[in-house]
């Protein structure tokens, strides 16, 4: 059997779920519109209502009779664009958006391949799934408040298996639908990726999100304050405000680390963000870059309990987290993005921030908090 998630570093796929600006209106980045037509790759036919959309953001639309679509309010930079209609395989592709006379896309969707033949399917013992079930929601929610008022609506739809190496995997044919109660949220979610191993909690999703009607008043400031906690502190925080070049003046501080696994007589050196970052290919865009670990802590929030990638458990009066690349560099934009998949492992106080805590990429926190 794998360790338990909170007992080990793990990485975690965060495709395109991005930050918030948090900088306004010193940093404030253009938006534009993005227009494109849905087809059927065989007949050119148009598609009508197939969902596009920005992943993990509430910007998106259906296509119309004539497979047309509209998001509008697109930040300019890199984002990776989904494409979903029942019967048609998932279509996704990165789209860079640098001014207003950005191309009308075209997109063309393969039909599904049915497999049809004598394969028998066994039905999973309930108990087990119940138990494997649990085992997912706990990863993949997480274990904190707003999890715990978090509703994956169709479970059944999920389908569990452990090899051999005892790496535990979740699959999901369809989305998930998900009632973030705890920040407010309806998201349509689909699963990419889901395994525990013995070392890292693997995962990945492209999501959409729609805010849920607050019923009043009280209901609609307890989802703002919410909202504000899951972002402070949190990757995507650290992120813009490197990207800005303001990470200090937001309360974080930067450390290299040789090997965080020394919890005794271990060093650390301050780093500037000038020494990790390097222009990107466009003015929003920065390009990071460090050796060995990048330990960061965050001071403006409340104290947590973490567990170190040993599995010692700390008592902090500040956030720390830590950061190891998987690839020379890895691209951050100003909205505390980062846009390589798989680029970043992440452990520490960030690794217990899971779904039920992800932020959609327009979420703006208010001003002056």
């Amino acid at each position: 059997m794998s360790a338990h998630p909170r007992s080990t570093p793990f990485r975690i796929l965060m495709c395109l779920v991005l930050g918030s600006i948090h900088l306004l209106p010193a940093q404030q980045i253009p938006t534009y519109t993005l227009t494109g037509r849905v087809l059927d790759d065989s007949t050119k036919l148009p598609l009508e209502n197939a969902n596009v959309f920005i992943a993990n953001s509430t910007m998106g639309a259906p296509t119309n009779q004539q497979g047309l679509f509209r998001i509008r309010n697109v930040p300019a930079g890199t984002h990776e664009l989904i494409v979903s209609i029942v019967g048609y395989v998932l279509h996704t592709r990165f789209v860079r958006i640098t001014d207003s006379t950005q191309p009308s896309l075209e997109i063309r969707l393969k039909q599904k391949v049915l497999q049809l033949g004598g394969v028998e399917v066994v039905g999973a013992d309930p108990a087990d799934w119940r138990k494997d079930l649990a085992r997912f929601s706990s990863a993949f929610l997480g274990e904190g408040p707003n999890a715990d008022i978090c509703t994956l609506v169709n479970p059944e739809i999920l389908s569990f298996s452990t090899d051999l190496s005892g790496t535990f995997e979740a699959r999901a044919p369809e989305p998930l639908r998900i009632e973030n109660n705890g920040l407010g949220y309806e998201v349509l979610l689909r699963l990419m990726t889901f395994s525990i191993g013995p070392r890292w909690l693997t995962y990945g999703w492209r999501s959409f999100y729609r805010e849920i009607p607050a019923q009043d008043d009280d209901r609609r400031l307890d989802w703002q304050k919410a909202r504000l906690k899951a972002y402070k502190g949190s990757l995507r925080h650290f992120l813009a405000s490197l990207a800005s070049g303001h990470s200090e003046k937001e309360g974080f501080s930067i450390y290299v680390v040789t090997n965080p696994l020394l919890s005794n007589g271990r060093m650390r050196m301050p780093v500037s963000e000038d020494e990790i970052l390097s222009p990107g290919s466009v003015p929003n865009e920065k390009l990071l870059r460090f050796q060995d670990y990048l330990e960061v802590e965050y001071n403006n929030g409340p104290g947590v309990a973490w567990r170190t990638p040993r599995g010692n458990i700390v008592g902090s009066n500040s956030q720390i987290s830590w950061m190891q690349l998987s690839r020379d560099f890895v691209t951050i934009n100003l909205m505390g993005e980062y846009i390589e998949p798989y680029s970043l492992n992440i452990t520490g106080a960030w690794s217990l921030q899971r779904v039920a805590d992800a932020l959609p990429s327009d979420y703006v926190p208010p001003k002056n908090n």
